[in-house]
């Protein structure tokens, strides 16, 4: 295993390295498989969350219905070309190809919400999302919230228990590294990743708060429907870590992509107030049209639709698309795409210096 070719080259673990990260691969899926109701998470001195009604089933971040728009039939399963969580500890991963062909039943989907907590969402599940609603917008963000929490939960947990002997903390220093560190840079990286995780479950938490007071209009939205065939589902997360008061502080932009029967829902979000303050969050709504109606169709110009789709590229935690766009671009269009979405996700995060490559292909 330890001599095994990838397409990046020789891989870089040998056995003792690849037995411990093959063990926090298999705690994350233990964990991600036995599901938890993210609505319910609290800090120790906040009320009790809503009880929980319901078995905790199989939920998308994207509604099912929705992602059955730019579903095909392949074989016998309707399927998507998407990103699936291959990546997550393995480096092995670079052996496969970044975008696979998924079935819809998995595609943005997890054990993450009970029934009860599920049924909050009815409103966005609707056959036309009503995107001048600022309660629909809210709740979009809120839902991929819960998705993003719920696997960064099982990333953490999984982290946390691998490195709790003398061998794991071992092997963390072996295999988190492109170079050898010293325990002290070791424990600060570990100790930022703890904080990063407690930052982003405490916005979810807060979110949370808001949605039981309904205050819709704490967030700042853009919001259009994109007149176009519906081809690409997708959200994403810019994540900016900022230090307040000697405390790790998390300030979050989120884009998601909606198919609809008459183009797709484009949703972008982040706090009121920090746009002004943060570049990289500016980049969130820098291409979004201020529609005095954005549920009518916007029949969008090739640049919008360019940029866009940089969007897109840039900000996806998880993307799908149509098989029938994919195998429209060229082999050189394809090797492309599979290259940008194998990169580490903060490396394709936007700034002022790295730009997707012209060569990615546009969505609509």
């Amino acid at each position: 295993m330890g001599d095994e070719e990838s397409t990046t080259g020789k891989n870089p673990y040998n056995d003792e390295q690849r037995k411990w990260l093959d063990g926090l691969k298999k705690t994350y899926d233990r964990i991600v498989a036995k599901g938890i109701c993210m609505a319910t998470i609290r800090a120790h001195d906040e009320a009790p969350a809503e009880p929980c009604e319901g078995k905790i089933g199989r939920r998308h971040a994207i509604a099912r219905r929705h992602l059955k728009l730019i579903a095909e039939r392949t074989d016998r399963d309707p399927k998507i070309r998407a990103n699936r969580e291959y990546k997550t500890f393995m480096e092995s991963s670079r052996e496969l190809e970044a975008l696979q062909l998924v079935p819809v039943s998995e595609f943005s989907a997890g054990r993450w919400a009970c029934q009860r907590h599920d049924e909050i969402f009815a409103g966005i599940d609707a056959q036309h999302i009503d995107l001048s609603e600022p309660e629909n917008l809210f709740k979009a963000v809120y839902r991929v919230v819960l998705r993003q929490n719920h696997l960064m939960l099982a990333r953490w947990n999984a982290n946390f228990m691998g490195t709790q002997t003398e061998e794991g903390w071992k092997r963390f220093k072996e295999t988190a590294f492109s170079t050898p560190v010293s325990d002290e840079k070791a424990t600060s990286a570990w100790e930022e990743w703890r904080d990063v995780a407690h930052a982003v479950m405490g916005k979810m938490r807060d979110l949370k708060r808001r949605l039981a007071s309904e205050e819709w209009n704490s967030l700042e939205y853009r919001a259009f429907l994109l007149k176009s065939k519906p081809t690409v589902a997708a959200w994403g997360c810019l994540m900016i870590h900022l230090r307040r008061n000697g405390h790790r502080h998390v300030e979050l932009g989120y884009m998601i992509v909606i198919p609809q029967h008459d183009g797709h829902a484009i949703i972008t979000a982040c706090e009121t107030g920090v746009r002004c303050l943060l570049p990289d969050i500016v980049r969130i709504h820098k291409y979004m049209p201020m529609c005095a109606n954005p549920n009518e169709p916007n029949s969008a110009g090739e640049r919008l639709k360019r940029e866009i789709s940089r969007k897109i590229w840039e900000l996806s935690d998880e993307i799908g698309m149509k098989e029938s766009l994919y195998q429209s671009w060229s082999a050189t269009e394809q090797e492309e795409v599979q290259e940008w979405m194998k990169q580490e996700r903060r490396m394709r995060q936007p700034t002022l210096f790295n730009q997707p490559s012209s060569r990615l292909p546009n969505f609509f």
